[in-house]
């Protein structure tokens, strides 16, 4: 039998737009630092092509997967064990 949470036409966890200096730590093993500059390049890049940006700390989750080529699911894997930390 399938689980409820997997059911069609479930909505399942809301996922963030965006990714964070904590994931983006948990996909590359770096520093905060890094993870900062990191977003703060992914933002830039972002700008100068006319697309939207977030605030500071933050980054457009396909954007960022774009740019490193991480599969999507990777990415998502790490935000839900984010919130449910």
């Amino acid at each position: 039998m399938q689980a409820l949470s997997e059911a069609p036409g479930v909505i399942g966890k809301s996922k963030r737009l965006y990714v964070t200096q904590k994931d983006v730590m948990k996909l590359f093993g770096c520093q905060k630092s890094y993870a900062s500059k990191v977003i703060k390049d992914i933002n830039t890049e972002a700008q100068q092509r006319g697309e939207h940006t977030f605030p500071a700390g933050k980054a457009n989750k396909y954007t960022f997967a774009k740019a490193f080529a991480i599969p999507m699911d990777d990415i998502e894997r790490v935000m839900v064990e984010e919130q449910e930390v």
